[in-house]
């Protein structure tokens, strides 16, 4: 996805709980759409430079993907949103994240192996 970068010059994005929290109340109701909204989330800051902290923003996108965006956002902002959120930290502090990026891959037997920090290609191949 191409980056263009100026909004963070001229309108910035001061926080990223908003649209965090949108996502959260519509993969509660489908993932799919879900996976949909995160992607138009990147593309409207990183290629078309809106802010997506911006409600007004954040309702748009929902809407154009069928959704009620004032309900969905309404619904974020509230304390159902802040909890959806709040139990994915949970799930990130019981899994001993610590770090970005932190990668963790569980099997079916559920063995995993958790990868913080940055890491070349190679890394990941090695195993």
């Amino acid at each position: 996805m191409p980056i263009d970068g100026s909004l963070w010059l001229d309108n910035p994005v001061e926080f990223s709980y908003p649209p965090s929290r949108v996502f959260k109340v519509v993969q509660k109701n489908d993932e799919k759409l879900a996976q949909t909204f995160l992607w138009r989330v990147k593309e409207a800051v990183f290629t078309f430079n809106q802010n997506i902290g911006e409600d007004e923003v954040l309702e748009k996108i929902v809407n154009e993907m069928g959704l009620d965006g004032g309900a969905t956002v309404r619904e974020a902002g509230l304390s159902y949103g802040k909890q959806l959120l709040e139990q994915d930290f949970a799930l990130a502090r019981s899994l001993g994240v610590r770090g970005f990026p932190t990668i963790i891959m569980v099997n079916k037997e559920n063995k995993g192996v958790k990868i913080v920090g940055a890491q070349s290609l190679d890394h990941y191949k090695k195993d």
